[in-house]
């Protein structure tokens, strides 16, 4: 495949990176943590995926280091709700922007991991695991380091399926010949769209316990079972040489 690094708007991934940071740092807060632990979980949140993808997968020096802006955008998010945190609280857009700025924000950046993976020789199933990762571990080493299961594990709004919806869309796109940039931009789109649909209806999974395979299957219509040309069917009539039940007396060609 063709591939060609994807540029994410600057504004925003800026808007997107401090978003995160907020998150991390609301959590925090709500924790009861000092300053200190509000700006590390802010950090984690915000630049957990690619420091993931940088210093475990692709094994060189995470990008959040050599680019200051990943630091101060988390320094920035604690400084203002350890100061103003019962104000934001009061901030009641704050979801819907988060909301709308995720939408965008994290499919961009699972696409931008997908496509440095697969451009350092890693098969495409393994990028698109690196991709997922990038996406998603910002919230996963958020929950763990305050001491919650993270919500990715649990039941809740489907995300991490149109993360992998939009990746391998964007990879079919790759395939059918689109340019590596335009493809980029229907998969972000597609997944954002289907993330707001999401919240929208509140789409949510379900745990497995819940899961009832049995009575699916044993509920399945009766004309399933009866039209199946491969199931025995038994004859009424038990002794050898007598016809089927469903061949009625008088229809043979044999003459009387």
């Amino acid at each position: 495949m063709d591939v060609e690094p994807f540029v994410f708007p600057q504004l925003l991934e800026i808007l997107a990176t401090l978003a995160w940071a907020v998150s991390g740092a609301i959590v925090a807060r709500g924790r009861n943590f000092d300053f200190m632990g509000v700006f590390v979980i802010s950090v984690l949140a915000a630049t957990g995926g690619g420091l993931m993808r940088d210093g475990v997968f692709l094994q060189r020096i995470p990008l959040m280091l050599t680019t200051p802006i990943y630091l101060v955008l988390p320094l920035a998010a604690a400084l203002m709700i350890s100061g103003f945190g019962r104000q934001w609280e009061r901030f009641v857009v704050w979801d819907t922007l988060v909301n709308g700025i995720d939408a965008l924000g994290t499919p961009a950046f699972a696409l931008i991991g997908f496509q440095m993976t697969l451009l350092a020789g890693i098969p495409i199933v393994g990028a698109m695991f690196v991709g997922l990762v990038n996406g998603v571990a910002g919230g996963i080493l958020r929950d763990v380091s305050v001491g919650d299961v993270p919500r990715f594990f649990r039941p809740g709004q489907h995300s991490s399926m149109i993360l992998i919806g939009a990746l391998v869309l964007y990879a079919g796109l790759l395939r059918a010949d689109v340019a590596s940039d335009q493809a980029a931009w229907i998969a972000i789109l597609a997944a954002a769209i289907a993330r707001l649909l999401v919240i929208r209806f509140n789409w949510q999974t379900r745990p497995v316990s819940e899961w009832d395979v049995e009575r699916t299957l044993t509920s399945l219509p009766a004309h399933l079972h009866a039209s199946n040309p491969f199931v025995r069917r038994k004859p009424t009539r038990g002794t050898r040489g007598m016809p089927p039940a469903d061949i009625v007396e008088g229809d043979s060609d044999e003459p009387a």
